[in-house]
């Protein structure tokens, strides 16, 4: 049987019990502003994908603060990039992609950056 390689650039990993928080930004084609929970699928340095039981609008921009046990909240920003358009059980999965770390408006903070990649570190193999 042949194994897999991970081809991404930014593999995705799983965070046992972590929780997100998060608000839609209203504008977007019409989006309004949405505040909501959700539980986390995956996460990568670059994306997050959680479950939700609210709709979110694909383009529109939302900040996460994403709870992981026994840490400190990290705050993010981001864009939806997907949602599920059926809910199954009341869920729909969303799918955001991570906007730049860097310094000033529009970039996450190399704090949050450097938080990620310490969890990533840690829970990177743990399901291998």
């Amino acid at each position: 049987m042949a194994v897999l390689k991970e081809r991404r650039a930014f593999p995705r990993f799983k965070i046992p019990n972590a929780k997100i928080t998060f608000l839609q930004e209203e504008g977007f084609q019409g989006a309004g502003s949405v505040s909501g929970e959700g539980v986390l699928d995956d996460c990568s340095l670059r994306g997050i994908r959680f479950i939700t039981k609210i709709k979110l609008q694909p383009g529109a921009k939302i900040k996460l603060e994403l709870s992981v046990p026994s840490q400190e909240p990290i705050k993010l920003d981001g864009n939806i990039i997907w949602c599920s358009s059926l809910s199954y059980k009341n869920r729909t999965i969303a799918v955001v992609e991570l906007a730049p770390f860097g310094e000033g408006k529009g970039y996450n903070s190399i704090e949050a950056l450097n938080d990620l990649e310490k969890i990533a570190d840690e829970y990177l193999h743990q399901f291998d």
